[in-house]
């Protein structure tokens, strides 16, 4: 007897990425919907729907190029592609937090109860950590930068825009007066 005997014909993440890929952008797909395709009661068995989910996302993202997000206790929502941006800085974040935290975890320890080359290997995980949080640092001074400088062109522009606008109507108002 094999030691991994499969559930279905298809695999669940299969299953639940047909069900996100014919869905509209902006619908909730529900854990109802999901433990029905599924077989599964979407209160009792959420987590083998979470993993499930999971992989089918990751597939979502990679061969359709569109993303969820949860909505809670209902379900996971296909976002809208300028949404995604604001998914990123999301994973950004809690990444740089993780990063910290694990900073922590390798700075604060007792040295005295480690011995010589398992204290070295705390201060190399220190290291490593504080150059991964400030290249984080540094990559977010430059996106606010960008930022900027793309609010200051949209700006540019619209006011060019206006000020077309404006020209144009001073140029019919001289055209009409010269018609006269």
């Amino acid at each position: 007897m094999s030691p991994f005997t499969p559930i279905g014909d298809q695999a669940r993440w299969k299953i639940v990425y047909e069900l996100f890929s014919h869905a509209a952008i902006g619908a909730v797909v529900t854990y109802a919907a999901i433990g029905e395709a599924l077989d599964l009661d979407p209160a009792d068995e959420r987590h083998i729907i979470q993993m499930s989910v999971r992989r089918a996302a990751k597939e979502l993202l990679t061969a359709d190029c569109r993303a969820i997000e949860v909505v809670r206790n209902e379900g996971y929502a296909i976002v809208e592609p300028s949404r995604q941006l604001a998914l990123a800085t999301g994973h950004q974040k809690r990444a740089r937090r993780s990063i910290r935290r694990g900073h922590d975890q390798v700075t604060y320890v007792d040295v005295s109860a480690l011995d010589e080359s398992t204290r070295q290997m705390f201060e190399i995980m220190a290291y490593k950590f504080g150059q991964q949080d400030e290249a984080i640092r540094r990559l977010d001074v430059r996106h606010k930068r960008m930022e900027r400088q793309v609010e200051t062109a949209i700006s540019a522009s619209q006011r060019t825009a206006e000020e077309l606008e404006g020209l144009k109507t001073r140029l019919a108002a001289l055209e009409d007066q010269r018609g006269e």
